[in-house]
């Protein structure tokens, strides 16, 4: 994954040039509302679950997140790996 980083920020910066912490976070932002809109329309019965966008508008906010990743200098393969352990080790209770 820190190799598709790499690509994605490169790509990145090449195509619409330098972009600040403050945008990278405002793009994620964007496009997350993307996804949330894409599923209300779909639950709303305007947009036909058969021609929904979310695997369109969920990649958008994976390629935005790994950019804004790499931008930070984190590597987000490890991070992800590290909470999602520390989550395993907890214990949930569900709400019934």
């Amino acid at each position: 994954m820190k190799d598709t980083q790499r690509e994605i920020l490169e790509w990145v910066e090449r195509t619409f040039g330098p972009v600040t912490t403050s945008e990278r976070a405002l793009m994620l932002a964007e496009e997350t509302g993307e996804v949330c809109r894409c599923v209300v329309k779909t639950q709303q019965g305007v947009r036909p679950s058969t021609r929904s966008n979310l695997p369109d508008e969920l990649a958008d906010v994976g390629i935005v997140l790994l950019c804004f990743a790499e931008y930070v200098g984190i590597d987000l393969e490890t991070e992800i790996k590290r909470r999602f352990e520390e989550a395993q080790q907890r214990e949930y209770e569900r709400d019934e």
